[in-house]
């Protein structure tokens, strides 16, 4: 499986996994756009990472996973995407956010 590090002075990016196809036509440019909140769009345009609080980082993940799983009741997938959701923070610990 491919690895991705990512420094505090990259840029913010998001990495889907999973129906990559189907969340990038029906959530991010179709149907689901509806559900989205604009976090995710805050998120990209923040210079780097170290500009993103942990809180940002979350409010946007979810939203984009609330998102699909609201996209799905209109538009059926070829096989499972969104569900529950935990935000955790990942460096040398491990922290969970509460949501």
């Amino acid at each position: 499986m491919p690895m991705r590090q990512f420094d505090r002075d990259d840029r913010p990016d998001t990495l889907p996994f999973g129906e990559n196809e189907y969340f990038a036509r029906n959530v991010l440019n179709g149907v689901g756009r509806q559900f989205l909140d604009g976090s995710h769009d805050i998120v990209l345009g923040k210079p780097s990472i170290a500009e993103l609080s942990g809180d940002e980082a979350c409010k946007a993940a979810s939203n984009l996973i609330e998102a699909a799983t609201k996209t799905t009741l209109l538009i059926k997938p070829p096989s499972g995407i969104g569900g529950g959701i935990d935000c955790a923070l990942v460096g040398r610990e491990t922290r969970f956010l509460a949501r």
